[in-house]
């Protein structure tokens, strides 16, 4: 299995040379005996390549508890490819197919914890089967991630299935493919969110289960911060190799997506900060143009502050011309 790709804001992004491996969610309920499974396809300018998606199937449910939260499954563990992810699914009983969000996954005791509870239209004694919505695939380098490439058409069609094995309606989701050295990614998690958000102050904020929802738009947000700064020379957050700097700024722009409903105000305060923080730690920025890993000449450059040209000299000695690219907000 080769490196996962990331989605951010839409995107598709794979690692160039190496196999990705693609993970997506399905938003209907599918029957694969019926030929309404997903087929993913990349179309690359050589010509189009298809990737093999992949679900671990139905799972037989035994019982209902726990204020029909928790279900109770038979079988060798079917889960394998969830690993202890939340993830979308469907309980299919006869001709009901009811959305559920999984929540934990206990493969010892065999039991599936749900989000919410199960409408009382389900019976507890008979729940019937659950359907990941989960399926993943390989990006393989040979195919499809051999050079870096930008804005790679892809799309996903499948036939979704509401009446449990009646006629499919056809479906398709379609996006852009990045083939990038490093996608972008400061590294802060939910973990670390939770943490900060202990020095934002108790009385607010989400529950612990939010933060991770609040770190996608907090890193969303500083993207197109970034993106608005790299326009001009044609530029993206990925040409960016050492995108840590920018780890305090997105930490600030996820509690102030966390609190924007509970405390408007303190989330506008932290917004505007971090657009500071952001400025301030992009003003000498190194921009891996070529994306070899290498400091070359004229990739050190000068983001914010006047568009004034500034020629000074690098730790390698050479001189290289330093840039302002628009204005520190």
């Amino acid at each position: 299995m080769g490196l996962h790709v990331v989605r951010q804001l839409g995107d598709l992004k794979a690692r160039v040379g190496v196999d990705n491996t693609v993970e997506w969610s399905c938003p209907d309920p599918v029957d694969p005996a019926g030929g309404g499974a997903p087929v993913m396809v990349v179309h690359l300018a050589s010509g189009p390549v298809s990737v093999a998606l992949t679900s671990s199937g139905a799972i037989t449910l035994v019982s209902l508890t726990d204020g029909r939260r928790l279900l109770t499954y038979s079988g060798t563990d079917p889960l394998a490819g969830w690993g202890g992810r939340q993830g979308e699914a469907w309980i299919v009983t006869g001709s009901v197919q009811y959305p559920v969000r999984v929540k934990e996954i206990d493969r010892t005791a065999k039991t599936i914890r749900l989000a919410e509870p199960l409408g009382s239209a389900l019976p507890g004694d008979d729940p019937g089967s659950l359907v990941p919505s989960y399926y993943q695939g390989e990006v393989l380098a040979a195919d499809v991630t051999a050079s870096l490439a930008r804005n790679v058409r892809w799309t996903i069609s499948w036939e979704a299935d509401w009446t449990s094995g009646g006629e499919g309606v056809p479906r398709q989701e379609t996006g852009l493919l990045q083939i990038v050295s490093q996608p972008f990614g400061t590294g802060v998690g939910a973990t670390d969110l939770g943490a900060y958000m202990r020095t934002v102050g108790p009385a607010s904020g989400p529950s612990e289960e939010a933060w991770e929802s609040a770190v996608e738009m907090g890193e969303a947000e500083l993207i197109l911060w970034l993106r608005e700064q790299l326009a001009e020379r044609d530029l993206t957050e990925d040409d960016v190799p050492a995108p840590q700097v920018l780890r305090l700024p997105h930490l600030m722009f996820s509690a102030s997506s966390a609190l924007m409903i509970s405390d408007p105000d303190t989330s506008a305060t932290l917004r505007l900060r971090a657009q500071e923080l952001s400025a301030l730690a992009v003003r000498r920025l190194w921009i891996d143009s070529d994306q070899d890993g290498e400091v070359d000449a004229g990739e050190v450059q000068q983001l914010g502050g006047d568009r004034s040209r500034d020629v000074r000299s690098t730790s390698r000695g050479t001189r290289v011309p330093k840039f302002s690219i628009g204005g520190a907000h």
